[in-house]
């Protein structure tokens, strides 16, 4: 007979499901039906998911405004995206992060990509499920 003493439950946060393991690495996965372990799950968009969602086109448009609205040349546009990305962890933008004509537009990129990682941190569960909805779509990764 099997000893249940060490027996470790967790709870799955992707599908909701139990996962029971013992000492002896034995696993069972439970469902309440067979219809739940063969339909996909299912998605339902709610505020915290449009927040995402919301935040992560206005982050696009500002990287397609850099070029096609303000002129900016390919290594300019790049030049504001890679110091928004450097300087993520900084509690401020620093003053001389780049040229003056591009300050602006790269500090307007750094507070949207704080704002993106606040989101992900704080909304991971969401982000996930935004993700997966996404690959099921066919689309590459991070691409909503």
């Amino acid at each position: 007979m099997p000893d249940f003493s060490n027996m470790i439950s967790i709870k799955n946060e992707d599908t909701d499901t139990a996962i029971s393991t013992t000492s002896t690495s034995n696993a069972s996965i439970s469902f309440a039906s067979d219809e739940e372990f063969f339909s996909p799950p299912t998605f339902e968009m709610n505020q915290k998911h449009q927040m995402i969602l919301d935040h992560i086109r206005e982050g696009d448009e500002w990287h397609q405004n850099l070029q096609h609205v303000y002129g900016f040349t390919e290594a300019e546009s790049c030049e504001c995206f890679s110091r928004a990305g450097k300087y993520l962890h900084c509690s401020e933008f620093p003053e001389d992060a780049v040229n003056q004509k591009l300050f602006p537009h790269a500090k307007k990129g750094w507070v949207l990509l704080r704002e993106a990682d606040r989101l992900g941190k704080t909304y991971p569960r969401e982000l996930r499920e935004l993700d997966r909805r996404a690959r099921a779509e066919g689309k590459g990764p991070g691409v909503f």
